[in-house]
């Protein structure tokens, strides 16, 4: 079985778990669009709470898509040749070793993507090949990012209070991000996106021709 986009948009949707941005990212969704980084800015590009595995109330702030993606028109993505390395990833870090604990979650009837996935031996490891590449990309544009955001004083955390009250553990993280949102202070960010674009003009990332190549020679 060979994974195909079906469109359903759960992974374009879901607040719990966002998609974080390298400068890459948007150096590739901006020349797509042919527009400016500040266009786009606390609109369909955001800093997001991003949970923190070890601290339950902890949560790093980092540049991500605003979930629901708002790149998301008409039930399909509008810069999907210029989408995120993270999204190019999912679900391939699952397909690529999908016995791993925690990953069997993910292939459920909701995913029509990846429901009832059985492995291909061929497939597998064309897939582990292709989440090799592009996670060493994300590594290495997201390094370059850490270090300009940290440079400016842009690397910020919030650290909730309480766990609100709330049973179930999915809507309680949802309201986790909820409550990170609004203490998120804009006015600590106004200068990001001059910022942003003065790097992305001294900056030279994989281009989306060379990723699309990339996938046509591993997939």
């Amino acid at each position: 079985m060979k994974f195909q986009c079906k469109h359903c948009g759960l992974c374009c949707s879901d607040v719990t778990a966002p998609v974080n941005l390298t400068l890459g990212d948007i150096q590739r969704i901006t020349a797509f669009l042919q527009t400016g980084f500040d266009k786009l800015f606390w609109g369909h590009i955001a800093i997001i709470p991003f949970a923190n595995p070890d601290k339950p109330l902890l949560y790093d702030l980092d540049l991500g898509l605003n979930m629901p993606c708002r790149f998301r028109i008409n039930g399909k993505c509008s810069i999907y040749k210029a989408r995120p390395l993270n999204c190019r990833l999912f679900p391939y870090w699952i397909l690529s070793n999908p016995q791993k604990e925690g990953y069997k979650a993910y292939i459920d009837s909701s995913r029509r993507c990846i429901a009832g996935y059985k492995e291909d031996p061929l497939n597998k490891q064309k897939y582990r090949k292709y989440k090799d590449v592009i996670g060493k990309l994300i590594l290495d544009e997201s390094s370059i990012t850490d270090e300009i955001l940290a440079k400016n004083r842009l690397k910020n955390s919030i650290k909730l209070a309480e766990k609100p009250k709330q049973t179930n553990f999915r809507q309680m993280e949802i309201e986790k991000v909820k409550l990170c949102r609004k203490l998120i202070d804009k006015t600590e960010y106004k200068k990001l996106p001059l910022l942003i674009n003065k790097e992305l003009s001294k900056l030279d990332f994989i281009s989306i021709d060379k990723l699309e190549e990339t996938e046509k020679n591993i997939l």
